[in-house]
């Protein structure tokens, strides 16, 4: 394959070029840039752009702002992306080129996967499979894109489905390097499953096409890919192997947010084989390439790292230190998204109140609304675990670095949920515990709590809205177990039928023994809570709802509080009534 010409070369070169062919040239270039340096897509697109404006090659302009959406895509510049995208889509579809709309379309939705806006994702995706019938190539890349999101939000039977399905579509295309894509994709979430011989084999098959085909970003992809397979089965030695692999390719592409989350996936292993030094150079190392890009997701994911390492040290006031700075971004990534969210879809509901789509983007507000109450843990319950973590460092080491692990191990889960509207049973169960153990740690209260699982009921595969449970836990600590200094907390799933049941009991004083202001505090967000399940079983069509039962003992008196949703018992994204993205 050809290197890629300078960009003094590319000038040169298109002096000798006639007008006409200088469009297509420098689109060709871009679309090579993307298969070996994608960092230079945007480069050979803007001079395709400038081209294209120059003569009124309207076609040619539509494809260089596709490209130069994708180079932002690549390069992490996720809402340009989206502009360049959306222009794209729209002058493909103004030109009647349906084939090339629908390409802009995947692209715009990997943009808006990647800020995190899921919904809008699926539905640009789900609009490629169902008008993309007579264009092969581009269903299968839906396809492969949507097992991704299937597989992030823990769907692995579903993911696996479509990384299966495409498999056979790009044999059947003859499409080696989507065939390779789909092999690695498909070696990771049959290693989130547990058939790790699978996993290998698939990934074996991935990396001989992509070097067949010289890929060194597929390369790259396929490696990292390797190293959780190889993570997964505690065979940290050789994972470290893979990630230096793709570490030294991501080098080469100067794909730099790639090369920060290797490097922390080293810092990990590292850690685990308790070479705390090469751990901590691999984080010094990230946390610089974070910090040049901005990336605050990523530089929470850094101290929380940080936070493990220098608990496993064993220096654990440089632990709660690190665990505060993780606090702060996690406080600032909340709010940001909160807010960029809310105001986008005040908006939107604003524009189009007397539309089709005026419920779901109600929806999606209330949504967001929730999610900032939620996600604002209450600062007293912040204040008290770092106290909590402060006085266990001063009498027992081994009990510190458990609850710190357990207080990270909760803000993650609660950042993960904030961007996905459903997560799996499993998921939501264990904020729970992680709530419930650290309140029982901090003393404050004599608790004693289990949470039970119906055996035949599978948690990774049930799923729920987010925060759905946290909010009902903490009311029946604070408000009932909290006046009478403690007391016991259970909370039961189980299925009946084609519903989903969850039981929250607690033996506290009871709603009648409230005072007003509890009783207030209280109704903000059960009707919150409330509104929220209307909405879902509007959008769903079928049951989603909560009721509150008083318990009673024999004499009358107040005996605690149950809270008992009913939901539908496989909850999908698909049930979410998510269609293609707005014009």
């Amino acid at each position: 394959m050809a290197e890629l010409p300078t960009l003094e070369q590319l000038q040169q070169h298109l002096q000798e070029l006639p007008l006409a062919e200088r469009v297509r040239y420098c689109i060709e270039l871009a679309q090579q840039a993307s298969r070996q340096d994608p960092s230079r897509i945007a480069d050979f697109a803007r001079c395709a752009y400038e081209e294209a404006l120059a003569i009124g090659d309207a076609e040619g302009e539509a494809e260089a702002m596709r490209l130069l959406g994708v180079g932002a895509l690549f390069a992490g510049r996720y809402p340009e992306a989206v502009q360049w995208l959306q222009r794209s889509a729209q002058a493909f579809e103004h030109l009647g080129r349906k084939e090339s709309q629908l390409h802009a379309l995947l692209s715009l939705a990997l943009a808006y996967h990647s800020l995190g806006n899921t919904e809008q994702a699926v539905g640009a995706l789900q609009h490629v499979l169902q008008e993309g019938q007579p264009f092969p190539i581009l269903r299968l890349k839906a396809l492969q894109n949507l097992g991704v999101i299937f597989g992030e939000v823990r769907h692995y039977e579903q993911a696996l489905r479509c990384f299966e399905d495409a498999i056979e579509l790009a044999r059947q295309c003859g499409e080696r390097r989507e065939l390779a894509r789909a092999y690695t994709n498909a070696a990771q979430i049959l290693a989130s499953m547990g058939r790790y011989a699978e996993a290998l084999e698939h990934h074996r098959r991935g990396v001989e096409l992509k070097q067949q085909l010289g890929d060194l970003y597929g390369g790259a992809l396929s490696y990292a890919t390797l190293g959780y397979v190889l993570a997964s089965q505690r065979q940290y030695a050789e994972a470290i192997w893979a990630y230096e692999q793709s570490l030294e390719m991501r080098r080469s592409l100067q794909d730099e947010r790639g090369r920060a989350h290797v490097l922390l996936n080293l810092a990990w292993l590292w850690r685990r084989l308790g070479n705390f030094e090469a751990a901590a150079e691999r984080l010094q190392e990230a946390a610089a390439i974070a910090q040049r890009l901005g990336e605050a997701p990523l530089l929470y994911e850094l101290w929380r790292e940080q936070t493990e390492l220098e608990a496993a040290r064993g220096d654990f006031a440089a632990a709660l230190s690190s665990l505060r700075r993780a606090l702060e971004l996690l406080e600032q990534l909340t709010n940001e998204r909160t807010r960029r969210a809310v105001a986008d879809m005040e908006v939107r509901y604003e524009l189009e109140r007397q539309q089709r789509r005026q419920e779901q983007l109600r929806l999606q507000l209330l949504e967001w609304q929730y999610r900032a109450v939620q996600a604002q843990l209450s600062p007293h319950f912040l204040y008290n675990a770092l106290m909590t973590a402060r006085t266990l460092m001063q009498q027992h080491a081994e009990a510190a670095e458990q609850y710190l692990r357990d207080l990270a191990a909760l803000m993650r889960h609660i950042v993960e949920a904030l961007d996905k509207p459903l997560v799996p049973l499993a998921t939501e169960l264990e904020i729970a515990r992680l709530y419930l153990e650290l309140e029982r740690r901090n003393g404050k209260l004599q608790l004693e709590y289990a949470i039970e699982l119906e055996p035949s009921l599978d948690a990774h595969e049930s799923c729920v809205p987010p925060l759905l449970l946290q909010p009902i836990v903490e009311n029946a600590l604070k408000h009932g177990l909290a006046p009478k200094g403690g007391g016991r907390l259970r909370i039961a799933a189980w299925a009946e039928g084609e519903q989903l049941l969850i039981a929250i009991e607690d033996d506290g004083v009871g709603r009648s023994s409230e005072g007003v202001s509890r009783r207030q505090h209280r109704s903000m967000g059960l009707q919150l809570t409330t509104e929220r399940l209307r909405l879902l079983q509007q959008s769903v069509g079928r049951r989603a709802e909560f009721e509150i039962q008083d318990l009673h003992r024999e004499d009358g008196c107040p005996a605690g509080t149950r809270v008992l949703f009913r939901l539908p018992a496989e909850l999908t994204l698909q049930d979410m009534e998510l269609g293609p993205p707005p014009p």
